[in-house]
């Protein structure tokens, strides 16, 4: 069955043995916490905080709370947060979009380029609204969520076991004047996290030569960032990244992506020729 979880209380979740302990969906208004062992939910609601213990993993079909936290620290680092794989197809179900106010795994305190995260949030194929209240809030989320997307293409961090060589996390301010995102209404300070192509600069769901040219822009400046190509979010556009668009743009519709127009196929042959030009006036 269910589990109702009011206001000032808090709702552990115990699994000492190997078994998985399985929840139905959960409404939370206080905090559920994973506290030791594996543990299955259906949908978390709620304005509640739910908090993953040292090495404890929870899976849920989505988190729609206050605050998500996977706790750890340099000796307990299995700790495990899981969105459930959704939908028919590669892009997830809209319906099980978590929504936050804040997303934070425990980590060793460096810069954000070379910290080092104790717990991992696992998105599989589904996406993330974080909510801000201010520009401000929104450009400190951004930096600290990319930076753990950053960190979880190679280990503890915010990633997707879902991904392959042309598909991982795009993170995202909503710069672009969406009003709603996967179906939930959003406001100019969220910050999108979505399940998508390499090269998906707006997260709509494809690459196109829009993006690749924005792309190619990115590498001729020197820019960082998801939204100017930096897919694997080192810190500027590469090689590397430009790669991983061109590969995601060219192999997109094996995952049923919709068709790019023709017209944008021009200007990614614009782009990559700029991009050539670029790289020839460099090495005179």
């Amino acid at each position: 069955g269910g589990l109702t979880v009011s206001s000032g209380k808090t709702a552990n979740l115990n699994e000492s043995n190997s078994a998985t302990l399985t929840v139905g969906d959960v409404s939370n208004n206080g905090t559920l916490n994973a506290a030791t062992g594996t543990s299955t939910v259906g949908n978390v609601t709620g304005n509640g905080s739910t908090t993953v213990a040292n090495n404890a993993k929870l899976t849920a079909n989505q988190f729609v709370q206050s605050s998500l936290t996977v706790h750890g620290d340099s000796t307990h680092t299995a700790a495990k947060a899981t969105v459930a794989t959704s939908g028919a197809n590669s892009a997830g179900d809209p319906n099980q979009v978590s929504v936050l106010n804040s997303l934070s795994i425990d980590n060793d305190g460096a810069a954000l380029g070379s910290r080092a995260y104790y717990g991992t949030v696992d998105l599989k194929n589904n996406d993330i609204i974080i909510n801000n209240g201010s520009p401000g809030a929104a450009t400190t989320t951004l930096a600290s969520v990319a930076d753990m997307a950053r960190a979880g293409q190679s280990g503890n961090g915010l990633m997707t076991s879902s991904g392959d060589t042309i598909t991982g996390l795009g993170v995202i301010n909503n710069t672009n004047g969406l009003t709603t995102f996967d179906n939930v209404s959003i406001d100019g300070n969220a910050t999108l996290v979505k399940y998508t192509f390499f090269g998906d600069l707006n997260l709509d769901g494809k690459v196109d030569g829009n993006e690749i040219a924005a792309a190619v822009n990115g590498f001729n400046l020197h820019l960082g960032g998801w939204a100017n190509g930096d897919a694997n979010y080192s810190g500027q556009v590469d090689g590397n990244d430009i790669a991983a668009i061109v590969n995601a743009f060219n192999g997109q519709n094996g995952h049923n992506a919709p068709l790019p127009e023709p017209s944008t196929l021009v200007l990614a042959g614009l782009g990559l020729l700029g991009l050539l030009f670029a790289r020839k006036r460099r090495s005179k």
